[in-house]
């Protein structure tokens, strides 16, 4: 959960907790310090996105937003990832503002939960 983008979104947005006992190293890039991850969390509430760079797997870049509900919950992450030859640390700012824009565009359409179980998906019938 703490070395991916969309793990990254869930903590920092409260859909999960962040895990009891020792954050495991998957890589030399892997965080393994809480309170360097609970910082960073607090700065990926602060921008509205996640990275992870080789934190997962080496060679593998990651970016994520979180998709709020209309109550403002985090009910799902919007993620791209892709080798670091092609997911380069300089495209990264424009993939991060595709990736809000339309996780906001896709959480404008959650009714929000009505029964806590999940979110309903608005139809054009509600709408009207």
């Amino acid at each position: 959960m703490h070395a991916t983008s969309d793990g990254k979104v869930f903590l920092a947005f409260g859909r999960a907790p962040l895990p009891n006992g020792r954050l495991l190293e998957l890589t030399p890039r892997t965080h393994t310090n809480r309170a360097q991850l609970e910082a960073e969390l607090a700065q990926i509430r602060e921008q509205g996105w996640a990275q992870a760079l080789g934190e997962l797997e080496e060679g593998l870049h990651g970016i994520a937003a979180p998709v709020l509900d209309s109550a403002g919950r985090c009910q799902a992450a919007l993620s791209v990832s892709g080798p670091a030859y092609r997911l380069t640390k300089d495209r990264i700012p424009s993939i991060a503002r595709a990736c809000v824009d339309s996780a906001e565009q896709i959480g404008s359409q959650l009714a929000g939960s009505t029964n806590g179980t999940g979110w309903e998906v608005m139809s054009d019938r509600d709408e009207a």
